[in-house]
């Protein structure tokens, strides 16, 4: 059944996609046709083989739309979130310890119900709130644990953070709520004592190598980057080499080619060293941690070296198609991991693209008669089919995962290719010296050092250069619908099945008539979107001629890399968004400004709008910083300052005016409040002004001034804003409130009660998370929300 497996697995995984994204009664009628279509192929096959083949591949598609539902009904759904309960758990990872929790990923063993302990599976990730660890790898303790729920994406598009649990095969968080008591430790299993070796292999790295040479080299030969600078990691983003600073199967590739070519030296047996790389490659996966795609490159060496030992030739795509049945049948949620789905789209690439690329590109490029140039030629065109097939396959995930590719992929991938070998040989020649003998490893040290200079220069070169990256946002499928039909042709045209071409280009000139009228059509002239970013106000404004205002950003977060960021900055760069025009700051409060920090590290800001009563707190300083550092320019907006765009749209300030910028006033009451005026709808953006403003306003300004279609409701919905005068002198058709978990009461039910008698309809962030109304000259003419 040659060449079946990969089949399957690809039906297997569009299966798991049409469950998860499909409603069921889609579901239903995908099973209705597969069922069908493979009985008809069953019974028109001529050869029982075509009948076998045709049975398989229809039950691939069936038990991946059912997979999902299995696995979750096959984890234990006793714990109720919220509750609290007595675990008995291992830690099976080193503890992660930040400035005042550290989280550890546990085992269950048992949980306790009525006084007893009765036997419990599966895996929790646990919080605990504490600035010192209590806690160490392979200890066995009991604690009381209080389950909670993974934080859901706060916009469309999102990072799924309990998505991403599930594909760990964790399917339970929690937090600690007293101390835990140690019963045992240093339980160790085979799999915790490489994970042991891993530490001491970093702690002697740190030792030898200076900080940014320890950084590039524990990634590269180990796969940690805990360490990792933001700044080294965008570089390898914008280089397109972020898979050199990940170990992955193209690493362990590397390795295995480097002692075959030992094995050879010494004249080792074929099965000999077959059996010898085999046990290597096992051992390299438990010392990598069991990446998907680690765990991918050593079931296919296992396949293909099984065959050597066998005396049997392997299929390399067979190989793929086993290798991905055997990591995602168990856990189908690592069908959504990113270094699963970019190691299988890589390496299908690689195997289905490049033989033929180099079939056709070696006899033009190979004419010299000088050997060594045609080998060295050879070897250059080797790698850069290699590379470009690899990106042919990979450039949709890239997009969809980082929100950017990058041009410059493989000139750099062609660069540093030559050094990973030396990268990886010298440094496993590095570990081993350090652990028997250390005065060995100094001079290993000395030449490593010289090839990581080399790279991180590549890396550095390639990664800040200003041009050559393409910005893409999240919800763009009919540009990679459009991109997938070019690849199938150009695989048509590579093996030669011209035959087969009509159908994708039909499709093809179809999709480009469409996309071409979508992006001329004026539905989407201009787009006002709440951004959901919690407990804080975040508004994002496109208007024609690609102009962005940004009003607010909301709070800031600590990420995985110790690192600022923020729900609006993640929203931007999801959505494709790298520049802002004008940013505006409506007060001093960190869940108004906190956020803006972040964006400006992502974007490039041209100006930044603060009220004449902007306070400065430790927040609104490091935002001035941060605004003075990037150049971007400073200026003040007061009640009458208005900026026009065209002559039917406009961004004009209400307020703050010199009654409010007393001392006395609150930061609150004196914050900006815009008034945006396009083509012939308003909205009227309030900070977090109160009542006491709100008055202040009807007296101050006419009827038709504080008029407005659309209200962003003050102060999260807050029962000392939004005073029914107000709603009335505003009058508004729609209100947003922008609101997250919070123990404020927000929004009061007494504003909601309010906003919706007066005939408003109402949003909220919270619910409804993004809310984009989408504008024409003509109005409204679309909102989109969950």
């Amino acid at each position: 059944m040659k060449r079946l497996l990969f089949s399957c697995s690809l039906l297997l995984l569009a299966g798991i996609y049409i469950g998860y994204y499909l409603p069921c009664d889609a579901v239903a009628v995908i099973l209705i046709i597969a069922a069908v279509s493979g009985v008809i192929k069953a019974i028109k096959a001529q050869s029982v083989y075509l009948k076998i083949s045709a049975c398989f591949l229809c039950v691939s598609l069936i038990i991946g739309i059912f997979l999902i539902p299995l696995s979750e009904h096959s984890q234990y759904k006793g714990f109720d979130t919220g509750e609290i309960y007595t675990l008995k758990l291992r830690v099976v990872m080193p503890p992660q310890i930040n400035t005042d929790y550290c989280t550890y990923e546990c085992n269950i063993i048992e949980a306790e119900e009525n006084g007893t302990f009765y036997k419990e599976k599966g895996k929790i990730k646990l919080s605990y709130s504490t600035d010192k660890n209590l806690l160490s790898f392979g200890d066995i303790f009991i604690a009381p644990c209080k389950i909670t729920k993974p934080a859901s994406p706060l916009n469309r598009g999102d990072f799924n953070y309990g998505l991403y649990l599930k594909t760990k095969n964790i399917f339970t968080t929690g937090t600690i709520n007293d101390t835990p008591r140690v019963i045992s430790g240093n339980n160790f299993t085979l799999k915790d004592r490489f994970t042991l070796l891993n530490i001491k292999l970093c702690e002697n790295i740190d030792k030898y190598f200076d900080e940014k040479d320890e950084v590039f080299l524990k990634a590269v030969l180990l796969g940690e980057k805990t360490d990792m600078p933001v700044s080294f990691y965008s570089e390898l983003k914008r280089s397109g080499l972020s898979h050199v600073a990940a170990v992955s199967g193209m690493h362990l590739s590397y390795i295995v080619l480097l002692l075959s070519a030992f094995c050879k030296l010494l004249r080792m047996k074929k099965r000999t060293f077959s059996f010898f790389i085999i046990i290597f490659s096992l051992c390299f996966m438990l010392l990598t941690g069991l990446t998907p795609s680690v765990v991918r490159a050593t079931i296919m060496i296992f396949c293909i070296y099984s065959g050597n030992l066998l005396i049997r030739r392997s299929d390399s795509l067979t190989s793929l198609g086993l290798a991905a049945l055997i990591i995602v049948i168990p856990n189908p949620y690592v069908a959504f991991n990113s270094s699963f789905l970019l190691s299988f789209g890589a390496t299908a690439g690689i195997l289905i693209i490049s033989p033929p690329l180099q079939k056709m590109l070696t006899p033009e490029f190979t004419r010299s008669s000088d050997k060594w140039i045609s080998k060295i030629i050879k070897y250059v065109i080797s790698l850069a089919c290699m590379s470009i097939s690899a990106q042919l396959f990979t450039t949709p995930l890239v997009s969809s995962f980082f929100g950017e590719i990058s041009l410059w992929a493989i000139p750099a991938n062609l660069m540093i290719a030559p050094l990973l070998p030396f990268i990886l040989a010298i440094g496993f020649i590095f570990c081993l010296a350090s652990i028997i003998y250390s005065p060995l490893s100094i001079y290993a040290v000395k030449v490593l050092s010289v090839f990581i200079s080399a790279a991180r220069c590549i890396i550095s070169f390639f990664g800040n250069l200003e041009i050559g990256i393409i910005h893409f946002s999240n919800a763009q499928p009919l540009f990679i619908f459009i991109y997938i039909l070019v690849v199938m042709l150009i695989l048509i045209f590579l093996f030669r099945k011209r035959r087969y071409a009509i159908y994708p280009c039909v499709v093809l000139f179809v999709a480009v008539i469409f996309a071409t009228v979508q992006c001329v059509n004026p539905q989407s002239m201009a787009q006002v979107r709440f951004i959901n970013v919690g407990q804080g106000d975040c508004a994002l404004i496109t208007l024609p001629e690609n102009i962005t205002i940004l009003i607010d950003g909301g709070l800031s977060y600590t990420d995985e890399n110790d690192s600022d960021s923020s729900a609006a900055s993640a929203y931007l760069v999801q959505n494709g968004i790298r520049h802002i025009n004008f940013m505006v700051a409506t007060h001093a409060n960190s869940d108004h400004t906190a956020g803006l920090i972040s964006v400006m590290n992502e974007c490039r800001v041209d100006t930044l709008f603060i009220p004449p009563t902007f306070s400065f707190n430790t927040v609104s300083d490091a935002l001035i910083k941060k605004a003075k550092e990037n150049n971007v320019k400073i200026c003040t907006l007061a009640t009458g300052d208005s900026i026009s765009f065209a002559h039917d749209i406009s961004l004009t300030a209400l307020l703050p005016d010199s009654h409010l910028s007393s001392e006395k006033t609150s930061q609150n009451n004196s914050s900006l409040v815009l008034k945006l005026n396009l083509f012939n709808t308003s909205f009227l953006f309030t900070g977090d002004i109160e009542a006491e403003t709100e008055r202040y306003m009807i007296k101050l300004l006419s009827g038709d001034s504080l008029d407005s279609d659309v209200l962003k409701v003050a102060h999260h919905g807050s029962k000392t804003s939004t005073t029914e005068e107000f709603v009335r002198s505003v009058a508004p058709e729609f209100a947003v409130v922008s609101v997250g978990e919070n123990s404020y009461g927000c929004p009061s039910s007494e504003v909601l009660k309010r906003l919706k008698s007066s005939g408003a309809t109402v949003f909220r962030t919270d619910l409804n998370k993004d809310i984009i109304f989408v504008l024409t000259s003509y109005g409204i003419s679309n909102i989109i929300y969950n």
